[in-house]
């Protein structure tokens, strides 16, 4: 409950009402999640190059829940979109992306780094399953919802990501994850101090290196940001999860070069 109340009080943030800012006063608490706000201009991603490719992933019936839509009525659009590439479509995808901005909260979003989930797509069937578990998001189970799960997956430069008003105009607050950005996951490893970037547990425990992940705020979307729909279908292999947060943590002590890093975290008394 406690942590419920910070992220209320603290980090998650009520929209203007004309919707998303492209920009964000940190100095301003009623706008700006506690997590950007003290953060370092130094930062490596802060001066990340404004071209490099981010990708986020989005439940659709949640998408419709944060927007007032009724259910069912953005697949229909987002299908005519993507099958006619971007032809069809375009202005009711954009109302609905507008009515969305108007009623998300900004709060930290999690990004992935578009070249590091590559080698998910080039196998074709199934890159949701396989996405869904590179990004450990453990949330989206259709064995315990019951059905399968649709989900956009929206890719974005890092010049789309709503700047901060005292970083300089090449800059972006892309900020490490830490456990105080978001509610708690049984999947979510913080990275250790003084790293660049967070990094994901693959929930499948296949991966030798962690892919990379940050924060920014939540950003206003459009309908050239939209890049696939797809449905998870796979439910999550819960026995699975020791084992790779196990193979998690062995990766991370090996790429910062602290051998007992979070040695204790998942031991069992």
């Amino acid at each position: 409950m406690a942590h419920e109340n910070y992220l209320q009080e603290r980090v998650f943030r009520r929209t203007p009402a004309n919707g998303l800012p492209g920009h964000i006063d940190d100095q301003d608490d009623y706008v700006c999640p506690e997590t950007f706000r003290g953060l370092d201009p130094n930062a490596l991603f802060v001066a990340a190059d404004l071209g490099l490719p981010l990708l986020r992933i989005e439940e659709l019936e949640s998408m419709e829940t944060v927007a007032g839509a009724a259910r069912g009525e953005l697949k229909p659009m987002v299908e005519a979109y993507l099958s006619s590439g971007g032809r069809s479509g375009e202005p009711e995808l954009r109302d609905f992306f507008t009515r969305w901005s108007r009623r998300a909260q900004i709060r930290p979003s999690f990004a992935a780094f578009h070249a590091d989930l590559e080698d998910l797509f080039e196998t074709g069937q199934g890159w949701e399953d396989r996405l869904r578990d590179a990004l450990g998001l453990i949330h989206f189970d259709p064995g315990q919802r019951g059905n399968a799960i649709d989900v956009l997956v929206f890719c974005y430069d890092v010049r789309e990501v709503p700047r901060l008003r005292r970083l300089e105009v090449n800059q972006r607050p892309l900020a490490v994850p830490t456990v105080l950005d978001s509610r708690f996951s049984v999947a979510f490893c913080p990275s250790p101090r003084d790293t660049a970037y967070g990094h994901v547990v693959d929930l499948s425990g296949n991966v030798s290196e962690p892919r990379r992940e940050v924060v920014h705020p939540t950003m206003p979307l459009r309908p050239g940001n939209l890049w696939r729909m797809g449905s998870i279908r796979k439910t999550v292999d819960g026995g699975l999860l020791p084992v790779a947060r196990q193979l998690h943590l062995m990766a991370l002590r090996s790429l910062s070069g602290r051998d007992d890093y979070a040695m204790t975290t998942d031991t069992k008394e």
